[in-house]
């Protein structure tokens, strides 16, 4: 194995690993673990067997857990022998909430989020994917909504991790 790394995309967790070359390979089962010691296997991925190019594999891990989440490879040879990979951590920071009040709103939408210096940026977009409102690099908890037609407005916190909430908000007057 030559590369083994864990990615952490919103709400999921992708594993992405690369082999040169294998021999009597059978698999490589994708084991997952909340406290560092009891391990489960979320899948089974088939090998190549017999292989001297490069090969690449990937699992995407759905439903991580909110907390720690530990990942390893076990890579099983034809034989019943076996290798673990290196094993690698991600953290799901599920608490992290985002409130938008009043709602709806005529005028300010406020946003209360349970840590700015987790936050990267704020935008707003229509129903249409618009894109009305981008935070400049000084956040802001309020965010004028006058000039918003009646509708139905999307609220995106970008966070510094690469992670997104979204809220609706509804504008009337």
């Amino acid at each position: 194995m030559t590369d083994f790394s864990v990615i952490k995309e919103n709400t999921t967790v992708q594993l992405i690993w690369q082999t040169t070359s294998e021999t009597h390979s059978e698999r490589f089962e994708v084991e997952h673990c909340m406290n560092g010691k009891s391990w489960t296997v979320l899948a089974t991925v088939t090998a190549q067997g017999e292989s001297s190019g490069l090969h690449a594999y990937q699992y995407v891990h759905n439903a991580p857990n909110a907390g720690d989440n530990w990942y390893r490879l076990k890579m099983v040879d034809t034989d019943r022998t076996f290798t673990y990979s290196s094993i690698k951590f991600v953290n799901f920071d599920l608490s992290f909430n985002v409130t938008v009040f009043p709602n709806p709103v005529s005028g300010t939408i406020h946003l209360q989020v349970g840590d700015w210096s987790k936050v990267s940026k704020v935008q707003v977009y229509n129903s249409q994917g618009h894109v009305l409102y981008i935070s400049d690099r000084k956040l802001k908890q309020d965010i004028n909504a006058k000039a918003f037609a009646i509708g139905i407005y999307f609220i995106k916190v970008s966070l510094k991790d690469r992670s997104e909430k979204t809220q609706t908000v509804v504008v009337k007057r």
